[in-house]
C-alpha cells in the first residue's frame, strides 16, 4: 500500500475519532483500492448515516450513487437532483 493511501486512511480514522456532525469526502475514494472503496461507501458511510451524521460525498463513481439519500448532479453548469 502506498504512503498516500495510508495517509488518507489515517486522516479518515482521525476524523471518525473526532466524532464530527458533518463529514465531507471530496473524491476521497478515487485513490483507494476497489475493496476499501466499497467498504467506505457500503459500511463506513452507512454507519455514519445511522448515527445521525451528515455525509457529503463528492464522486464521479456512479456505482455507489445508490447508497445516497439524495444525489445532486452538476451537468453543463447546472445542479440537478
Amino acid at each position: 500500500m502506498s504512503r498516500g493511501f495510508q495517509r488518507m486512511r489515517l486522516a479518515l480514522i482521525g476524523a471518525l475519532l473526532e466524532d464530527r456532525d458533518i463529514y465531507i469526502f471530496d473524491e476521497w475514494a478515487v485513490a483507494q483500492d476497489q475493496h476499501f472503496r466499497r467498504y467506505l461507501y457500503e459500511t463506513i458511510l452507512q454507519d455514519l448515516k445511522q448515527h445521525g451524521k451528515t455525509v457529503i460525498a463528492v464522486t464521479h463513481d456512479e456505482k455507489y450513487w445508490s447508497v445516497a439519500d439524495t444525489v445532486f448532479e452538476l451537468k453543463d453548469g447546472h445542479l440537478t437532483t
